[in-house]
């Protein structure tokens, strides 16, 4: 599958609206970089993402943000699951991979069932 990526100014109303979902890499930040690599197995394309958006109106939108503890709409100011992120990063690593594969995903779901809470 080929994929033709066209930059333009963004204008609101335009080219976007209000419910649009957008899709951010940087190759600039060590983090976006980081999250694109050890995402890359669901890759499925060429085209690297490291954070989504949700357009909110003109000019405002709803990103989950680790600096701020933000996560997206009706969770606003919701702590990040710093544990699940870890262990997520260590799944997307070769040695992760091949552990999950050898045991049939055991240890993915195990890991999230023991770290997963919801009052965070």
């Amino acid at each position: 599958m080929s994929l033709t990526i066209e930059s333009f100014k963004p204008e609101y109303g335009k080219n976007y609206k209000k419910g649009y979902i957008g899709f951010t890499y940087y190759n600039t930040s060590i983090v976006s970089m980081g999250i694109a690599y050890l995402t890359r197995w669901a890759r499925m394309s060429d085209i690297k993402v490291s954070h989504t958006l949700l357009v909110t109106g003109e000019n405002e939108c709803v990103e989950a943000h680790l600096q701020n503890s933000n996560a997206a709409a009706k969770q606003v100011g919701t702590k990040y699951e710093i544990d699940l992120i870890a262990t997520h990063a260590i799944q997307g690593t070769f040695l992760g991979k091949l552990i999950n594969n050898i045991f049939d995903g055991k240890p993915d779901r195990l890991v999230s069932k023991l770290l997963n809470r919801d009052d965070r």
